[in-house]
């Protein structure tokens, strides 16, 4: 038996405010109506999965939730598929997120409970499976599932980043956060020896007031070429692997991520100057006291360091998170454009999400992991496919980040493992 939650506990929801989410206005689907629509065809679908990193469910302007952050490309993915609107990830911090979106399993079952921390001994990840039903398994961009194995380790083919791995530390002048891969060479660094352009600088970096924390930047300014930046090279990757695969007569999975729009929002224009800080409104919550909650969200909001700078400072973050969120967008686009080019985009399913969400003012917090609030566990889930019967639809059914692997699997024809923590 599947050790999935109780149909009874799986219904619980999140309340949203219903008079600003364009989903009461779109046709409305079930997970049965939803797990339908992959078994149409005979014929084995490519999987790609767009995953960015700490991004919030109201960035994605479908939603109907934000009139200032666009996505157009994103959107456009929802108009031809299908938009689900109370997905949630089982945790709230990166590497045991991104392990169970990887094993279809719950943090205490893969073993990564915390960052830093490898994947239990024979545990399978998806590439595992598909690999057996005859699928291509790619990976592009950040990985942060195990400390110990790269993605080629775990069987897939690209280019390795191994740790936190942020591409740019210690690589373009006048970044201060520090987190480099821990594999050698930097793919990132040899990008940029590639592309032949003058090394970016790093500018304009916005930090907290904590003399203990200022070596991250909330954000900066990458001040050169769209092209030289993180989430360019990402598109790169994923358009290189796809241009591999599509001359092979098998299908492919591949999993492309970026590091994006996790801090430190490092951004080249015209996206850094993209959104008016001026325009954004103080987040409902940014109000509230840390009276009569844990201890903790204190400790975290003076770790930061950013409760003297007020919501004039919080909104200055707000702004270059959400250029983040757009030039990513734009990065999806390039990368569908390389699927229609190919000639591979009918036969595709292409898949959007994320690992967990961010405060960003919220609560008058900022970033995840040590508390519990609807901003940072709803998470943004959109599958789309050319021939997708229920296309622009919603699907308001609980739903987790690690059941999509469940679904990766059923699309290839194969039978959700009992040692997976969910359904399709």
């Amino acid at each position: 038996m599947s050790r999935s939650l109780h149909p009874s506990i799986r219904r619980i929801g999140i309340q949203v405010d219903t008079k600003c989410d364009s989903r009461y206005h779109m046709p409305q689907i079930t997970r049965t109506d939803t797990r339908s629509e992959w078994k149409m065809s005979g014929e084995k679908p490519n999987i790609l999965v767009l995953m960015t990193d700490q991004q919030r469910l109201d960035t994605i302007s479908s939603y109907g939730l934000n009139p200032i952050c666009r996505t157009p490309h994103v959107d456009g993915l929802a108009e031809k598929g299908i938009r689900f609107s109370h997905a949630f990830t089982p945790t709230a911090i990166c590497s045991p997120a991104r392990a169970s979106f990887y094993t279809g399993m719950y943090p205490h079952h893969h073993g990564v409970t915390e960052n830093g921390l490898c994947l239990n001994e024979g545990v399978k990840g998806v590439n595992h499976y598909l690999e057996e039903a005859g699928y291509n398994n790619g990976y592009a961009g950040k990985w942060h599932v195990d400390e110990e194995r790269t993605p080629t380790d775990c069987g897939f083919k690209g280019k390795d980043f191994l740790g936190y791995a942020f591409p740019a530390s210690g690589v373009l002048p006048g970044l201060t956060f520090g987190s480099p891969p821990k594999n050698s060479p930097n793919p990132y660094e040899v990008y940029l020896d590639e592309l032949g352009c003058e090394l970016p600088k790093v500018t304009k970096r916005f930090v907290g007031n904590n003399p203990n924390c200022n070596t991250q930047e909330m954000f900066a300014l990458h001040d050169g070429p769209v092209e030289s930046c993180i989430e360019y090279f990402v598109a790169e990757e994923t358009n290189r692997l796809l241009e591999s695969f599509a001359g092979e007569d098998k299908p492919f999975f591949l999993w492309s991520n970026f590091w994006g729009p996790h801090t430190p929002c490092l951004i080249p224009e015209p996206y850094f100057s993209m959104y008016d800080p001026k325009e954004i409104p103080e987040h409902p919550s940014y109000c509230e006291t840390f009276e009569g909650k844990p201890f903790v969200q204190r400790h975290i909001e003076k770790m930061w360091g950013l409760g003297e700078y007020g919501w004039e400072g919080f909104r200055e973050i707000v702004a270059r998170y959400y250029g983040h969120c757009t030039l990513i967008d734009d990065m999806v686009g390039r990368i569908l454009g390389t699927l229609d080019r190919l000639g591979i985009a009918d036969n595709t399913v292409v898949i959007f999400t994320t690992d967990h969400g961010d405060c960003l003012g919220a609560h008058k917090l900022i970033e995840k992991g040590e508390f519990m609030y609807d901003e940072i566990y709803r998470i943004p889930l959109v599958v789309s496919h050319p021939d997708c019967r229920a296309a622009g639809s919603v699907n308001d059914d609980f739903v987790y980040f690690h059941e999509v692997t469940c679904s990766a699997l059923e699309m290839a024809g194969l039978p959700v493992p009992e040692s997976m923590d969910g359904e399709s």
